[in-house]
Parts: structure tokens; sequence; C-alpha cells
């Protein structure tokens, strides 16, 4: 296997080791407080700040929580790569449940037997 150096970014942002030791939504939130008005997720038709992506990841981890409740469990995430996924990826972080990725390229079969297998009760969607 070949080992390719990649270059950092200039706008790579070092942070501090124990950062590492808290969970994703706690570093997530941090970020929310540094900078809110800053660009999260950029799309070539959209883009969202760290403020208005954490809004409504919260609403939507409250959503899942009041449709499922508060336990651990698995949840389908159905999405094209975007916007729509972060958000569902943070907000179900945010309520404590496992992601299933879903390739809505996938035929309806396969995607049934993966929902099946994982025994998620809740799939989130753009579709």
């Amino acid at each position: 296997m070949k080992r390719v150096q990649v270059p950092t970014p200039p706008s790579f942002i070092h942070f501090p080791k124990e950062d590492t030791q808290t969970s994703a939504p706690i570093r997530f939130e941090k970020q929310v407080v540094h900078y809110p008005k800053h660009i999260a997720v950029q799309t070539p038709n959209y883009a969202i700040t760290y403020e208005t992506l954490n809004q409504q990841a919260n609403q939507l981890a409250r959503a899942i929580i009041d449709v499922i409740g508060r336990e651990t469990e698995p949840v389908g995430l159905l999405f094209d790569p975007g916007i729509f996924q972060i958000t569902a990826l943070i907000g179900s972080t945010k309520a404590c449940k496992i992601w299933v990725p879903l390739d809505p390229t996938y035929p309806p079969a396969r995607t049934t037997t993966i929902l099946q297998q994982s025994g998620a009760r809740l799939i989130l969607t753009d579709h």
C-alpha cells in the first residue's frame, strides 16, 4: 500500500489533545460557541453556519427522542450527500443513536435487509 502525505489545509485549526477525549457532540458545540457565524458545511447550492446547523441538529435530536425515546438504538439514515445528511448525522448523534447509513442507490431489497438486521425502528431521509 502506498502512503501519501496530505498537506494541511491553510484553514486547518489545531485543537488541544484533551478535546479528543470528549464526545463528538460536545466538540461540535465548542465549535458552535467559537464560530457561530462561520460556514460549517457548504455545497455548490447551499451553505449553513455552525449556529444554524446546531439549531437544526438539536431540533432533529428532540424529534428523534420524541418518536423513539432516549435509549441508544440504531437509526437508519437514507440521504444523498449534503447538508441534510450532515444535519441527520449530528442530530442522531446528539440523540445518542447509532447511525445505520443507507445508500439511496441500493436496491430496496438490500436496504430492507440492512434495516431488518440492524433493528432500526426509525429512518431519517430526504427522499
